[in-house]
């Protein structure tokens, strides 16, 4: 059979998880994210629900990820990325280009 679903603001349908399946473990954190997650109390999470209540942690872990590649990028652990250390993460060129001037275009920007 279809999987139920229910609008979402866009008017496209939004895939619910019906509460039982959730609700398998009673647990008092599950109980508490259930709330939090079913924003109209009606025993259903819309797909919707979930997106808005993970924007936090999106945008946490992207700040993350940028940070781990900054990190990478900063072969010396200097706070800075220096044409030396593109040199050691990724050689004197990347996709053709010296990074000599993929460094002075990105001061420049």
């Amino acid at each position: 059979g279809a999987s139920p679903t229910a609008p979402s603001p866009m008017g496209a349908p939004s895939p619910k998880t019906p509460a039982s399946i959730m609700r398998r473990e009673k647990s008092d954190v599950l109980d508490q994210l259930f709330q939090v997650l079913d924003s109209n109390a009606d025993e259903q999470i819309y797909y919707s629900d979930f997106l808005a209540a993970t924007v936090d942690t999106r945008s946490q872990l992207r700040r993350e990820a940028v940070q781990a590649a900054f990190n990478r990028l900063d072969a010396d652990s200097s706070g800075g990325i220096s044409v030396n250390d593109l040199r050691t993460v990724i050689g004197d060129t990347f996709e053709g280009v010296n990074v000599e001037l993929l460094v002075k275009e990105a001061d420049a920007g």
